[in-house]
């Protein structure tokens, strides 16, 4: 059962979320969701490093593989023609609009839009923050 309360996260993960809302509505929805680079070489080895596997996939794919979520998988579509900035948007989102779930030791994050899934991902706890970072430190291309 997705989450429609933000409380049973720590005041750290909160302000992680905040932090991460406010730099998608400030860095990519306001300007051109331009200049991430997927294929960055610090941020291929942080997620192999970590064993963080990212799948581009239609909705209907999605759909299919939200049985077989795994920790450190992201199933998303790329709604922003650039990986790094859907997925950025897509977390946004499920923070927005708490279709998040917290299983402990990691959270699970839903997309939906239209009874569709845009995209889901479960992710460490230990890790949601430096994977945000990492994800953030592939734009060479600063618009503000």
């Amino acid at each position: 059962m997705i989450t429609k309360n933000i409380i049973p996260f720590k005041d750290d993960e909160i302000l992680t979320f905040y932090n991460l809302v406010y730099y998608v509505e400030k860095e990519i929805k306001q300007q051109k969701p331009r200049g991430f680079n997927v294929q960055d070489r610090k941020f291929k080895k942080f997620c192999s490093t970590h064993n963080i596997v990212i799948t581009k996939m239609n909705s209907a794919t999605i759909e299919q593989e939200k049985q077989n979520l795994s920790v450190n998988h992201i199933y998303f579509t790329n709604n922003k023609n650039n990986h790094i900035a859907s997925i950025l948007v897509h977390l946004r989102n499920a923070i927005c609009h708490i279709q998040i779930e917290d299983k402990n030791k990691y959270i699970e994050f839903y997309d939906i839009y239209n009874k569709r899934l845009g995209m889901i991902a479960s992710l460490e706890k230990k890790l949601f923050t430096d994977f945000i970072n990492s994800m953030k430190d592939t734009r060479k291309i600063n618009y503000l």
